[in-house]
């Protein structure tokens, strides 16, 4: 998870777990045709009085700046609805314990499938976008949720074999 990239109200620990209030974004960009990781969520029972959903997906790269912006606004669009163009709500919401999967498929039309708990939840086509993407989520405070992206962490099996887990990509300067 990148610190700098997330909301000023993100918290990211040394195991990854991520609290907080708001987006939170991996550092790592999706450069595979077919990848998959988890998250796996902790809802620690009080509410922060924020009824926003838990969105999953991708999400384009984000900086301070983005966020300050954002801050300065002054509203017009809920808090959740800002930088998640790219990710979905799940539907009946998370509870403790839950698994959340995401398969993300490049190509002509990028699309990703939600999974919750193994079962597939949704499927929605992303869209024209520009530059990376990258893992991504939003908490409403009362969740918080750790970015899975090992193999043999895995709780779920992804929904198809060409769904590979996150591979760092490497650059050359």
């Amino acid at each position: 998870m990148d610190e700098y990239m997330s909301a000023p109200t993100i918290e990211i620990d040394d195991d990854q777990q991520v609290l907080g209030t708001g987006l939170a974004l991996s550092g790592a960009s999706l450069e595979q045709d077919a990848v998959y990781w988890e998250w796996h969520v902790e809802v620690n029972g009080t509410s922060d009085g924020n009824d926003a959903p838990v969105l999953v997906g991708v999400s384009t790269k984000r900086n301070p700046e983005f966020y300050k912006v954002l801050a300065d606004s002054g509203g017009g669009m809920p808090m959740h609805k800002h930088g998640t163009k790219l990710m979905r709500e799940l539907e009946n919401g998370v509870e403790d314990g839950d698994t959340i999967g995401v398969a993300f498929q490049k190509g002509d039309a990028p699309t990703i499938q939600l999974l919750k708990n193994g079962q597939t939840v949704t499927t929605f086509k992303l869209g024209r976008y520009r530059g990376d993407v990258f893992p991504s989520i939003w908490l409403p405070g009362k969740v918080s949720a750790m970015i899975v992206s090992s193999e043999s962490s895995f709780r779920e099996v992804p929904p198809h074999p060409r769904f590979q887990p996150i591979t760092v990509a490497r650059r050359i300067v």
